[in-house]
């Protein structure tokens, strides 16, 4: 049997993602707010300590079988982190 188990529910970003969340991202880090895209499509936050690139890759090519990945901006980056790979961020 597996170590573990674990269920990701994939859900649609909605406009309150840039209206609610992102303001308050930056009240919490000290930082002015500056509006940015909301992308379209699934994308996963990885955990900078401890980067699991293989795991990530499986949980993306999983996903794009029911859902598209979310390409990165002109930037390369999703809500302004930069892409660790497709559809990773951390």
């Amino acid at each position: 049997s597996p170590g573990w188990i674990c269920h990701f529910d994939c859900h649609e970003t909605t406009d309150t993602d840039e209206s609610e969340f992102m303001p308050a991202r930056a009240a919490l880090s000290g930082s002015v707010y500056k509006p940015c895209d909301i992308p379209d499509g699934f994308y996963l936050v990885g955990d900078d300590e401890k980067p699991e690139p293989e795991f990530h890759t499986a949980v993306i090519e999983s996903v794009r079988a029911v859902t598209h990945i979310a390409p990165g901006d002109a930037d390369g980056t999703i809500i302004e982190e930069p892409l660790v790979q497709e559809g990773v961020i951390v």
